[in-house]
């Protein structure tokens, strides 16, 4: 019996489960410690891309009954465990190998490496910023690095403000700094 769309197929004249061809895409990024956001973020969309984001969450859980349901969990469950752990680092895949589920290993990453709110990674991405510079990039690829660096420092600190004018007050004032940052690091020539 074979169902659309699923990772494993059971053929009962032989009882024995084949596998259908699952793609998922290899993650472009590999975690190395100090890009989790990124590397999270890649990791998210190839995932959630072929219907598996329950599987991070910890909402798709292993059916209680034994059978195809629970081994089809268990396959995919494998298939994820490995994907995360192959687009890590060596050194740090390896700490990860131990834990029993994709969403484990997601959770563990995330408590381990993501630092919302931490005034340290804060700083070391206003450092980035600071010391990024046009050289040999074009202004449009200038311009898409610390567009990134800006997006990851805003991931990382949340502001909250107590009412809308605050909000565009900050705004406002962000923008400008953004714009000073830019200006800064474009190549002499363009003054």
């Amino acid at each position: 019996m074979a169902s659309t769309g699923s990772t494993l197929t059971f053929d009962y004249s032989g009882g024995l489960p084949y596998r259908e061809s699952v793609t998922i895409p290899p993650c472009p990024v590999k975690l190395d410690g100090t890009n989790y956001l990124v590397w999270s973020r890649a990791c998210k969309f190839a995932i959630g891309s072929r219907g598996y984001k329950g599987f991070l969450t910890d909402d798709t859980t292993k059916p209680i009954e034994a059978g195809p349901s629970q081994e089809k969990w268990e396959t995919t469950n494998y298939l994820l465990m490995s994907y995360l752990t192959s687009s890590m680092d060596p050194g740090i895949s390896r700490g990860y190998m131990l834990l029993d589920t994709a969403a484990a290993i997601w959770k563990t990453a995330e408590t381990t490496y993501s630092h919302v709110g931490s005034k340290a990674q804060r700083y070391e991405i206003r450092k980035k910023i600071r010391e990024t510079t046009q050289k040999e990039l074009s202004v449009s690829q200038y311009y898409s690095t610390l567009k990134a660096l800006w997006h990851e420092l805003d991931f990382y600190g949340k502001y909250t403000a107590a009412c809308s004018t605050y909000i565009t007050s900050y705004t406002s004032w962000e923008n400008e700094i953004r714009v000073y940052d830019f200006l800064g690091g474009l190549n002499m020539d363009f003054d």
